[in-house]
């Protein structure tokens, strides 16, 4: 389970399933690389260890990424249309995106990891929804800069549910 506009671009690294939930993890590819230039919508927040977290702004987290290689943009996550709550229908579609530059070496060059959290298959088939692919219920977005290799883990922490 991945959802549908992602699937061509994440690599699956790792499934697994307790029962309760099941959580899929990737790297995203494109054009045979992880070089990725990131887009966001909400509030980048740097702490003193180097850190940086995306928070919502105006209730939306949009997290874009730009190949570097081809330029293709890939919306990841827009807090408004994916999820297990979302609409459905985007709010505002020209919305202005910040850059998100490593807080330690200021590149924005980076690989994306991308972890999916969705319920047990019997809640998903009791939704009778179509699009189960999107109907996750937390996703977390870690960052590793390559140029200097810090890794911004959990950059986007969000539950949709």
């Amino acid at each position: 389970m991945i959802p549908k506009r992602i699937q061509p671009f994440l690599k699956s690294t790792n499934t697994r399933s307790n029962g309760t939930n099941t959580l899929v993890e990737g790297t995203l590819i494109c054009c045979n690389s992880s070089s990725f230039e990131i887009g966001v919508v909400g509030q980048i927040q740097r702490t003193m260890l180097s850190r940086m977290l995306l928070y919502p702004k105006n209730d939306r987290i949009i997290l874009h990424v730009r190949c570097k290689q081809c330029g293709k943009l890939i919306v990841v996550f827009d807090s408004d249309i994916d999820g297990y709550n979302a609409c459905r229908q985007a709010q505002n579609k020209n919305v202005s995106l910040t850059f998100a530059d490593c807080c330690k070496c200021f590149s924005n060059n980076y690989s994306v990891n991308i972890k999916y959290e969705y319920p047990n298959e019997q809640e998903l088939a009791e939704l009778g929804e179509s699009d189960v692919e999107n109907l996750f219920t937390w996703i977390w977005i870690s960052l590793v800069c390559n140029s200097c290799k810090k890794k911004h883990s959990n950059f986007v922490d969000y539950e949709t549910s």
